[in-house]
């Protein structure tokens, strides 16, 4: 099947694995990238956290990280990385391997050049470095440190730091609050032993989608990937499916900020940061979503949006002011850096933005410059290979599956009455408001 952005083709390799290729001459080296997914859930979200540097510490035939570092200098300058991915309730090890295309290279210089770097990367997912038939004692001891450093220093990006918090406040105790990262509490009990059986666990079991994409063959590519990166499994987990997790109950809030809920914290920082979680009752597989992003543009995606005209421009309340979907579960949110002294004020033009959109007051020319905004989005990340590996695995998590025609045909088609009909079932649900109690405003 054709997918969004691409002529990708796709076909199952068996025991939950999924092969996505996409030919094209577009880019000089080829990219691989594979998905291992995982459920977002307090009992794992740690140990996925921790895996993807555990892993490029080392594999079984080049034990230290230099050792591997080298080796890729040796494919001429091929990069292999190991992260990890947050869609929903859906937490993804991802592997990635980027290496020029043999074409490039004189003679028979590259003969075996993409095989070879498949090798590696098939020995970093299924052939990491052990001792005594688990994970090094070291490696785990050393990352363990450095993740938690990671999750220590998220507080330190404030604008960060309050979407992350208005999120907990609206969802708690939901699987979808927790960070991509896992938490500190948990990293305690974690060792070399139940981290690599966790890692084999999932390894066996879990679903897992392999992209390729660059100046390559079908056929090379099943091939390669079958040699490569094909092992045993048994394929028998699914993980949870998105689609139709952002309906909700109408509380009758509507955009009310006296019936919404309202959170205040004090740090010791200057500018107050303000973020606004609101729900949509629209995710990413619903015949809805398209006006939704255009709701979402016409609001705060783009430099022509109500809040950035509105309350950055003309008003001066806010440094900045923006919106953004958090599209599995229909949420929205809107962030802004704000005097603290100019809560109520910001608090309440910005929900003026949203009253007009449910109101009809949206202009022409909003609606062209945003869809101009979406089309231009949705062209230009073809331009990136990542992007059209990130892009179409987001589209499948979240159910949702179609050629890029028929997404231009939709943001095409979208009409004013569509958005101002999305716009009815906003509501607001929680305000976040992070300031310094200490100063004279308060």
């Amino acid at each position: 099947m054709q997918s969004l952005l691409s002529d990708l083709v796709s076909e199952d390799l068996g025991n939950g694995v999924r092969l996505h290729i996409k030919e094209t001459n577009k880019f000089k080296n080829t990219l691989v990238k594979v998905y291992l997914h995982q459920d977002l859930r307090p009992e794992y979200a740690t140990k996925t956290g921790l895996l993807p540097q555990v892993l490029f510490r080392g594999t079984e035939s080049l034990p230290t990280r230099r050792d591997l570092s080298k080796y890729l200098e040796g494919l001429y300058g091929a990069s292999l990385g190991t992260s990890i991915k947050k869609v929903g309730e859906v937490h993804s090890l991802v592997y990635e391997l980027e290496i020029l295309n043999e074409e490039y290279l004189p003679g028979s210089m590259g003969n075996g050049l993409f095989s070879k770097g498949l090798g590696v990367l098939g020995e970093v997912i299924h052939q990491p470095y052990l001792e005594k038939g688990r994970f090094s004692s070291r490696y785990v001891v050393q990352e363990k440190e450095v993740l938690k450093r990671k999750i220590e220093g998220l507080i330190n990006d404030k604008a960060r730091y309050a979407a992350m918090r208005c999120l907990e406040e609206m969802c708690p105790g939901d699987n979808i609050s927790l960070s991509r990262l896992g938490r500190i509490e948990d990293l305690e009990v974690i060792n070399e032993e139940n981290l690599y059986e966790y890692y084999q666990d999932i390894l066996r079991n879990n679903p897992m989608d392999i992209f390729v994409v660059g100046n390559v063959t079908r056929e090379e590519v099943q091939e390669l990937v079958s040699k490569a990166l094909v092992f045993p499994r048994e394929g028998k987990k699914e993980v949870m499916n998105l689609s139709g997790k952002a309906r909700h109950e109408s509380k009758g809030i509507g955009l009310d900020r006296a019936k919404s809920k309202e959170v205040f914290e004090d740090q010791d920082i200057e500018q107050g940061k303000l973020t606004m979680g609101f729900r949509t009752g629209v995710a990413v597989a619903d015949p809805e979503y398209y006006a939704l992003l255009f709701y979402n543009g016409i609001l705060g995606g783009f430099v022509h949006s109500k809040l950035f005209q509105n309350v950055r421009e003309k008003a001066s309340l806010a440094y900045y002011a923006s919106s953004r979907l958090e599209s599995s579960r229909g949420l929205l949110f809107i962030s802004s850096g704000i005097e603290p002294k100019e809560y109520e004020r910001a608090a309440d033009l910005i929900l003026k933005q949203l009253e007009a959109i449910k109101a009809g007051d949206i202009s022409e020319e909003e609606m062209e410059f945003t869809r101009k905004g979406l089309i231009n989005h949705l062209t230009s990340l073809v331009d990136s290979s990542g992007a059209i590996c990130d892009y179409n695995m987001d589209y499948r998590l979240n159910a949702r599956d179609e050629t890029v025609s028929h997404a231009l045909e939709a943001i095409q088609a979208v009409s004013k009455e569509q958005v101002v009909a999305v716009a009815q079932g906003i509501e607001l649900d929680t305000s976040f408001f992070l300031r310094n109690s200490g100063r004279e405003e308060y």
